[in-house]
């Protein structure tokens, strides 16, 4: 996989994406964690 030409590399990232929004669960939700937020920053006021 790691020397396949860009193309095939995009088509299959476009296949998780739309296995993804057609209700395939994915790993996170698999492994029970799809309840989970990331948050990088801290959400509302900072003092």
């Amino acid at each position: 996989m790691l020397d396949s030409p860009p193309e095939a590399a995009g088509q299959r990232i476009f296949e998780i994406i739309l296995a993804a929004a057609s209700g395939e669960k994915t790993l996170s939700e698999i492994h029970d964690y799809g309840d989970n937020e990331f948050v990088p920053w801290q959400v509302g006021a900072v003092m």
